[in-house]
């Protein structure tokens, strides 16, 4: 499945209003482009095994659920901001009440965390970000910048997300839990090196 095959006009709207954000905004997170489109990536994987979703409600939700990664105080969870930014732009793009909803929850429950996802669409975009976070550089990023715990604790996490909604194919998922089992190795050995200069 091509992405432009799937890229409605609303979709790519969403898509250039985050870049949007992303180019003029404060980021925290400078790889954000990166892994929207690692995002973009898993979502299109599983919505081949899933027809019956509603494809322009997930991919809308790829490109809006961490928006609120590059605005406003830093100290309120990003799915929160990336929900009402949500709401904003697609009542301003006309879109249905339907779809505004459908796609409002799918952002504000992409974390599993105090939201939870009830909707396939909202599984889907939970699995396909928690994938994306184990075939991507999230682990290392932050690792290096000393959020070592946090790190191991978000495998953890990003593996549990990825079996309860049971929508991968047994072999990727499969290969997603060898890749995780990877991941914590990494970081059990982590750092590699002894950075401290030598001495004579």
């Amino acid at each position: 499945m091509s992405e432009r095959a799937v890229r409605t006009p609303l979709v790519e709207a969403a898509r250039e209003h985050f870049i949007k954000f992303f180019r003029e905004g404060s980021l925290i997170y400078p790889y954000l482009l990166k892994h929207i489109e690692e995002v973009e990536k898993w979502t299109l994987i599983i919505l081949e095994d899933h027809p019956e979703a509603d494809k322009e409600t997930v991919l809308l939700s790829v490109w809006l659920h961490d928006i609120g990664h590059t605005f406003g105080d830093k100290q309120i969870d990003h799915a929160e901001k990336s929900a009402y930014e949500t709401l904003e732009f697609l009542d301003q793009m006309g879109a249905s009440r339907e779809k505004i909803i459908n796609v409002t929850h799918c952002v504000r429950s992409h974390r599993c965390k105090d939201v939870i996802p009830n909707s396939l669409e909202a599984k889907i975009l939970a699995t396909a970000d928690s994938a994306s976070h184990l075939t991507d550089v999230n682990y290392i990023i932050h690792a290096q910048e000393g959020d070592l715990e946090y790190a191991k604790g978000k495998i953890r996490r990003d593996l549990r997300d990825i079996e309860q909604f049971q929508l991968l194919n047994p072999k990727l998922l499969e290969q997603l839990q060898n890749i995780g089992r990877g991941w914590e190795t990494i970081l059990a050995n982590w750092p590699f090196v002894d950075t401290q200069p030598f001495t004579n």
